[in-house]
């Protein structure tokens, strides 16, 4: 199966190759007047085409960009597009482990369980593929159809990484949380970004409203998926439920200048639960919810700063450094028949500087902190309690469609017991090709 695999991705790579030096001309597919289909390179798209594609363009670091050819019409009422990029980075951890491909300080594990301090690791399982299609129509404006995924799941299938319909400001499918500030997201070679930032992506039906020179807001409601009840299964009282009401999220956002802004950001939980009544089960609920501040903007014509801070309770799954943990829900010492929620509190912040428009570093502090409830977590016991993180990265494009990297990671974790932190470094190295 993987020789399958492996053989259609070269088949696939040398079909892009000749596909992108074939389109640097513009050939015509099906020749019926009005309806004639052209094979071209973005170059030679419709202007106003290539405008819908930029702005549909995902602004966080590590997506997908615009599409190198496509097919359309004369016309440039649509188009249809193929990309992606294979994206491969080695990395080294020493003087401790993060034992985990993203690197997290919740995955730094004692050299006391491992029995290693070092380790060697590469990952080429981020790569994307992406489809997109795009319609300008008189009834409902822009239309912007897009299907993208990469390959982490199990055995290195195939996995959906973003699908969604949107026109008029509607944005229905699978996509990052609307809780999110994708324009403030660190660039960073670590796929899963800073650890102490919100990173998920959610089934959702969303709408955003920019017509205003500064002001743009959206209100989402989303699939309430929980990461939940931690230790509850040990207990013959209470048992996971179904969510009955979805994760609503709204936020609004202020612009200025070229790409400055600052935003809040808000997300209210139903958190379901089924606890033990006599012989009958019934469903109780917990409230959830959180706040983000995040901003970003210049300091210089070269220099920006970047940032977010976060702080809820029921929110584990949309912070980095928690969503493994499954605690939106965990049981209440003081009271077998109820569940509740923890705080939890994380911030990045970090500074970016562009040397030139092919070269620019960046550097970030990021914090995750947990609290207890209720001595749940109990004293002195080895959970989590908060992790730590620096990343100084620097990102060089050496020809169009290129972009080389090295980053430095260094970690540290500290638990609820009397034991001190376990720390951890990374050094990655980035290999992205675009197509």
């Amino acid at each position: 199966m993987r020789k399958i695999v492996k053989s259609c991705l070269i088949l696939f790579a040398l079909c892009v190759c000749s596909v992108q030096t074939f389109a640097q001309k513009v050939v015509e597919v099906d020749t019926e007047g009005e309806n004639t289909v052209l094979f071209v390179s973005i170059d030679k798209a419709h202007p106003e085409l290539v405008i819908v594609l930029n702005n549909s363009v995902s602004p966080k670091f590590n997506e997908a960009g615009m599409p190198q050819f496509l097919l359309t019409n004369k016309k440039g009422t649509f188009g249809l597009g193929l990309g992606g990029f294979v994206r491969g980075i080695p990395s080294v951890d020493f003087g401790g482990i993060s034992d985990n491909d993203n690197f997290l300080p919740m995955f730094i594990t004692s050299p006391n369980v491992l029995g290693d301090r070092s380790q060697f690791r590469m990952d080429i399982t981020n790569s994307q593929l992406f489809l997109k299609m795009v319609g300008r129509t008189k009834a409902v404006g822009d239309i912007v159809v897009y299907v993208a995924g990469n390959f982490t799941g199990n055995d290195y299938t195939f996995r959906l990484h973003n699908g969604y319909v949107q026109f008029l400001g509607i944005l229905m499918g699978y996509n990052f949380t609307n809780f999110m500030n994708l324009h403030a997201f660190q660039p960073t070679i670590c796929n899963s970004g800073a650890s102490g930032a919100v990173n998920y992506r959610v089934t959702q039906l969303s709408y955003t409203y920019d017509k205003l020179k500064h002001w743009s807001f959206v209100a989402a409601a989303e699939l309430p998926t929980i990461y939940d009840t931690f230790g509850a299964y040990n207990n013959k009282y209470i048992k996971s439920g179904r969510q009955h009401m979805p994760d609503f999220v709204a936020g609004i956002t202020y612009k200025w200048g070229e790409k400055s802004q600052v935003r809040l950001a808000g997300v209210a939980r139903d958190l379901s639960y089924n606890t033990k009544s006599g012989d009958r089960w019934k469903s109780k609920s917990k409230f959830g919810g959180g706040v983000q501040l995040s901003t970003i903007f210049d300091l210089s014509y070269n220099l920006s700063m970047f940032g977010e801070a976060n702080y809820g309770n029921g929110i584990s799954k949309y912070v980095n450094d928690t969503q493994k943990l499954d605690i939106d829900l965990v049981p209440n010492p003081d009271d077998n028949y109820a569940m509740q929620t923890l705080p939890i509190l994380s911030f990045t912040g970090g500074l970016r500087y562009d040397f030139n428009p092919k070269l620019f570093t960046t550097a970030s502090y990021s914090q995750t902190r947990l609290y207890s409830e209720n001595n749940w977590p109990a004293a002195n016991s080895d959970f989590f309690r908060y992790g730590q993180e620096i990343i100084v990265n620097l990102f060089w494009d050496p020809i169009k469609n290129m972009r080389t990297g090295a980053e430095y990671i260094r970690g540290w974790k500290k638990d609820f017991s009397d034991a001190g932190k376990l720390h951890a470094n990374r050094i990655n190295l980035l290999l992205q090709y675009t197509f």
